[in-house]
């Protein structure tokens, strides 16, 4: 497998981990919003109404807050899901002009072995000179 498709796959691990704790705060506000209507109707008999109006709104004001941060989370994920997205598209563009040579970029040409008698000094020589010419 080439490197591309190693930080491909470490971006989508990425999303869903971000995902699934998205998903483990909203599971967390149902909990709260579930236990909270039962606590309320508690302590409106033992404490009154306007002690737990206070404490609703203390609880409403950290669920705002819960909810923000996973909208907030959600436009990241879906920002880096656009951002991956072209940066693949790219990969691709430039994987394209590399395969049809469109980039300047040549693929090294193996010189043949040494012929009898030759020194690999000599051979270094012809590569610079073959390198200089090229260009």
């Amino acid at each position: 497998m080439s490197k591309r498709h190693d930080y491909v796959d470490d971006a989508l691990e990425d999303k869903l981990r971000i995902g699934e704790t998205i998903l483990w705060i909203y599971g967390c506000l149902l909990i709260l919003a579930g236990g909270g209507f039962v606590i309320a109707k508690c302590l409106v008999a033992e404490f009154g109404a306007a002690f737990v109006g206070f404490v609703a709104t203390l609880t409403g004001a950290g669920l705002v807050a819960l909810c923000w941060m996973s909208f907030r989370m959600i436009r990241t994920v879906k920002s880096n899901a656009h951002r991956l997205e072209r940066l693949r598209q790219r990969i691709d563009e430039l994987e394209l002009e590399i395969d049809q040579g469109a980039t300047g970029i040549v693929a090294p040409q193996h010189s043949p072995p040494l012929p009898m008698g030759e020194s690999a000094d000599s051979e270094i020589e012809r590569e610079r000179f073959r390198f200089e010419h090229a260009l």
